[in-house]
């Protein structure tokens, strides 16, 4: 990858709440609406809003609550050697549109409109990606930095955090390869329980495929 600066937390913040209202904005007020539109990086004050929006309205504290506390940030182009060491954060509902891996790689090979399950603790797939990803597709225009974190800029697997429907959209269209994103670094980043560096990845990946295998997930 070829990294472009070291930027601030708020302003990775800034651009992820901006690829999420491109869908919605029904839960922000007008003045937050006018703070994503017209931000002043490094303002204490819309740091502040621009962290609230993203934890709790945006509901993305449950991943960004994980990451170790020593994380620094990097906005880079993406090169083509970078591809492969992208992950998909290890959710249950990406594990089959990846083909058992979670590499984002897999995803054109292996999305299929007819996921589902029979686990009745958790939401039903639907939409599936592959409706979403198309959905972005049909659109005809990418828009949004992707962000990622890993332990290291050199060695380390990328998880990719935000941006999972457009940089699988990115990959169909081989137009991946050049496009910006902010990476989180930390050597304590394998303690995140969403990084596919942590130790439980493996096992989660287990745990997905007896659920397979049992005919819960599909």
């Amino acid at each position: 990858m070829r990294i472009i600066s070291d930027v601030s937390e708020d302003e990775v913040y800034q651009a992820w709440i901006k690829s999420e209202v491109l869908r919605t904005t029904d839960n922000l007020s007008s003045d937050e609406i006018a703070i994503i539109e017209h931000p002043i990086i490094g303002n204490e004050q819309q740091a502040r809003t621009r962290k609230d929006i993203l934890w709790n309205k945006l509901g993305r504290s449950a991943i960004l609550n994980t990451l170790p506390q020593d994380v620094s940030w990097k906005k880079v182009a993406l090169e083509e050697p970078d591809i492969e060491k992208i992950y998909i954060i290890p959710v249950y509902d990406w594990f089959l549109d990846t083909g058992k891996t979670f590499k984002l790689k897999d995803v054109p090979d292996n999305l299929s409109a007819h996921r589902g399950h029979a686990i009745s603790q958790l939401p039903p797939i639907s939409p599936t990606h592959h409706e979403k990803i198309h959905a972005i597709i049909n659109n005809g225009q990418i828009e949004g930095e992707l962000v990622t974190i890993t332990s290291s800029i050199e060695t380390g697997m990328q998880t990719l955090i935000d941006g999972t429907h457009r940089g699988s959209a990115l990959l169909i269209n081989r137009a991946l390869r050049g496009v910006n994103a902010y990476i989180g670094v930390s050597p304590n980043m394998v303690s995140s329980r969403w990084s596919v560096e942590n130790p439980i990845f493996h096992k989660v990946k287990r745990d997905l495929n007896q659920l397979v295998e049992a005919g819960s997930l599909w």
